[in-house]
């Protein structure tokens, strides 16, 4: 005969108060008439090159920012790409300038000089349920590299990453004034963290000990980060466990019946030690000191 076996699924829910170790930068604001230095909450790229002018509204009197700067080398220039303004984060600079932007989420690089501009954007298209790269972009830097015939096969086989248009540029720039500046920004942050919490009552005793390193990613979010490392918790709790009856009996010499217990009343304490391997995708609602947060992942664990 078979038997179904239906296993638990437990959820927890609970409220757990912190303090989150939150990124702050120093950022340069040009506007048009004056340069403010600023600190402030880590901004992703993605915020910076679309919401300027509100993130930096409450420090910046003058909306009309031309660029920013921050002290991890990264810096945005005011663009207008497709009827809206946008702050361009900055790639390589020299003789010619690479910039990057997003948008809805896909990239598009702008290479400008004082002679040219080029807007490259990878349109990639559907024909018969395959998708079909379209490499306008190659033409264009083959012919960005006309007066350069020992870059033309590099320029028409270049690939739309960042690395590889920043390497062509590179070599660009070379060609001209030799003079090539190439951002290498930090775009991680990498906190450790040790917490030891824990409630020890009479009958009732948990102790837990975090180690966990957390990555901050701030070209995403910096509210999004990864964590992992170990969790150890120790539990001891004693428990009363009440007589159980048997149910069976057995009548003494005397006539009188007795019941058989398998045991009396007694104390019992139980003992655990438990080891957990934690990663996780935590996510902070807020981008302030005292923040609430979700958090989910797997957690291998080993109980003793």
């Amino acid at each position: 005969m078979k038997k179904t076996i239906l296993f638990p699924v437990l959820i927890l829910s609970a409220i757990q108060f912190t303090t989150a170790q939150k990124i702050n930068l120093t950022y340069k604001v040009k506007s048009n008439d004056s340069l403010y230095v600023c600190k402030d909450n880590a901004f992703s790229e993605k915020d910076i090159q679309s919401k300027s002018d509100k993130i930096f509204l409450k420090n910046i009197p003058n909306k009309n920012i031309i660029s920013i700067e921050d002290n991890i080398d990264r810096k945005f220039d005011k663009i207008n790409f497709k009827n809206n303004t946008y702050y361009s984060k900055l790639l390589n600079e020299g003789y010619y300038n690479l910039y990057v932007l997003d948008v809805n989420n896909k990239p598009v690089y702008i290479i400008y000089s004082k002679t040219d501009t080029l807007i490259l954007e990878k349109n990639d298209s559907v024909v018969n349920q395959s998708i079909i790269n379209d490499r306008k972009y190659n033409g264009k830097l083959v012919l960005l590299c006309k007066d350069y015939p020992d870059l033309w096969e590099k320029a028409g086989k270049i690939r739309f990453r960042k690395e590889e248009l920043q390497n062509l540029i590179s070599d660009l720039n070379g060609k001209h004034s030799g003079n090539n500046i190439r951002k290498q920004e930090k775009n991680r942050f990498d906190y450790l963290g040790l917490s030891l919490k824990g409630i020890v009552l009479k009958n009732y005793t948990d102790i837990s000990l975090d180690v966990l390193n957390t990555h901050y990613f701030l070209d995403i979010s910096p509210n999004l980060s990864f964590r992992y490392g170990l969790r150890a918790n120790y539990i001891d709790q004693t428990q009363f466990f009440p007589a159980l009856f048997s149910g069976w009996y057995y009548t003494g010499p005397d006539g009188i019946e007795h019941k058989v217990y398998v045991y009396k009343d007694h104390y019992e304490t139980l003992t655990a030690k438990v080891l957990e391997i934690p990663f996780l995708a935590n996510f902070e609602i807020t981008n302030s000191i005292i923040t609430p947060y979700l958090y989910g992942g797997l957690s291998p664990t080993v109980i003793l």
